[in-house]
C-alpha cells in the first residue's frame, strides 16, 4: 500500500468480510438453535446473546425477528404456548415473551410433578395388595368388590359396570 487511504480502505475491505462472515454465523447458529432440556432462563439468555452480538457488530434484529427465533426453538409441549403468541392481533415484547415462557414451563413442571406423585402413588397401590385378582382383572385392594356385587359380578352373573373393579 502506498497510501495511508489505501491502507483504511484495505483494513476497511477484511473486517466487512470478516463482519459479514460474522452475521451469517450467529444468523445460523439462531435459526438452527433449540432449547432441548435447557431451561427457560438459560435458553433466553443464550438466545439474547446471539442477540445482543448482532446488536455490537450493527446488525440488530428487530423484536419480532428475536421473538421468532425464541419461539421457533422451542419443543413440541410448548405449541400451545406458541401458538397462543403468534395467533394474538397485538404483538408481545421481547420481555413478555420471556415472561409467558417462564410461566409456562412452571406449568410443566408443576404438572409433570403432578403425573409423577400420581404414578407413584399407584404403584405403591399395586405394591400392597393390588394386582389381578383370581378372575385376572387388575383391581384395587378391595379385590374388585362393591356393595351388592360377588367379585365384581352381579348376582344375576353379568358384569357389574357400576364401578366394581378398576382396569388401571
Amino acid at each position: 500500500m502506498s497510501t495511508s487511504h489505501d491502507a483504511w480502505h484495505a483494513l476497511e475491505n477484511m473486517f466487512t468480510s470478516s463482519s459479514h462472515a460474522r452475521v451469517m454465523q450467529i444468523l445460523m447458529q439462531l435459526a438452527t438453535f433449540q432449547k432441548k432440556d435447557m431451561n427457560i432462563f438459560n435458553y433466553f439468555r443464550k438466545i439474547k446473546h446471539f442477540a445482543d452480538t448482532l446488536s455490537a457488530i450493527g446488525k440488530p434484529l428487530e423484536d419480532e425477528e428475536l421473538i421468532a427465533y425464541l419461539l421457533r426453538g422451542l419443543r413440541s409441549e410448548y405449541d400451545a404456548l406458541v401458538t397462543s403468541i403468534t395467533t394474538r392481533a397485538d404483538s408481545y415484547t421481547v420481555s413478555d415473551i420471556y415472561a409467558h415462557m417462564f410461566s409456562f414451563e412452571m406449568h410443566l413442571e408443576q404438572n409433570n410433578t403432578k403425573v409423577q406423585i400420581s404414578a407413584n402413588n399407584v404403584n405403591k397401590s399395586f405394591g400392597r395388595g393390588g394386582g389381578r385378582n383370581s378372575r385376572g382383572c387388575r383391581c384395587g385392594r378391595d379385590g374388585g368388590h362393591a356393595t351388592g356385587t360377588r367379585g365384581g359380578y352381579s348376582s344375576q352373573g353379568g358384569h357389574n359396570n357400576s364401578g366394581g373393579h378398576i382396569d388401571v
